[in-house]
């Protein structure tokens, strides 16, 4: 016999069945998570989450690679003035 806990769904997955189940509108992603924050807060806090990674990591690679070139200057340097 199945236990009642498995029968009843949870607050998680009565909270995606809620959203999955609601109109489709069109508004910029963090606005909608911050108006329905309180309507779905499990799913809003993994949007939060996810939206807020940036696009793109290419500022953190032209810092190492100014960097690189910073620490490498003056062994270039070195090197050449033979």
């Amino acid at each position: 016999m199945l236990d009642e806990s498995e029968t009843q769904p949870n607050a998680a997955t009565d909270e995606m069945t809620q959203y999955l189940d609601s109109d489709t509108i069109h508004i910029a992603p963090l606005a909608f998570w911050k108006e329905h924050q309180t309507r779905f807060p499990a799913i809003a806090a993994l949007a939060r989450d996810i939206l807020s990674f940036p696009a793109t990591g290419a500022g953190v690679i032209i810092i190492i690679i100014i960097n690189q070139v910073y620490c490498l200057y003056p062994a270039l340097l070195a090197m050449t003035d033979h």
